[in-house]
């Protein structure tokens, strides 16, 4: 069980907020037993597309394929649903029923709850937290969010594990 848990709150309209996540991912590699990456939506409520984005993440996972689509959005980023259903076709994904759940809000009330579950931990923008304590830096370096895993380590050692 990894000791560290960075959980990055991501809307992938916002590239800063899409580069801190890269970073995380980066970690997971560096350190494979301490680190896990928790994914969680935080699209803007008040981006129609934004929610769709998240939405079709929910799709994506609904048929196996989460990673693949997240990883497509890391690479190019979908401006409009007409770019939204090529990033579904290019990784597979059954595009009636991607057009359909996304068409009838199948999803809209998973990545609404998960926007509420952001906002009561005190979320209020781009975030990623390792553990209990938000990263400030704004993406900031690989080699600060190094420094701040290997403090959190430190800590657990001395003090326990929390979140």
């Amino acid at each position: 069980v990894a000791s560290v848990t960075l959980h990055a709150f991501v809307d992938f309209t916002w590239h800063i907020c899409v580069e801190k996540e890269q970073l995380a991912l980066q970690t997971l590699d560096l350190y494979p037993d301490q680190v896990r990456l928790v994914y969680h939506h935080y699209p803007s409520i008040n981006s129609d597309f934004s929610l769709k984005i998240a939405e079709s993440l929910e799709i994506a996972g609904s048929e196996g394929k989460l990673w693949e689509m997240h990883d497509r959005f890391t690479l190019d980023v979908p401006e409009d649903i007409s770019e939204l259903m090529v990033a579904a076709e290019e990784v597979g994904l059954d595009i009636v029923d991607f057009t359909e759940s996304l068409d009838n809000g199948e999803y809209t009330e998973a990545v609404l709850v998960a926007i509420d579950e952001a906002q009561n931990r005190g979320v209020s923008g781009i975030a990623l937290f390792i553990n209990d304590t938000e990263y400030m830096k704004y993406p900031g370096t690989l080699d600060d969010l190094i420094h701040a895993i290997d403090e959190e380590l430190k800590g657990i050692a001395t003090n326990g594990q929390s979140w």
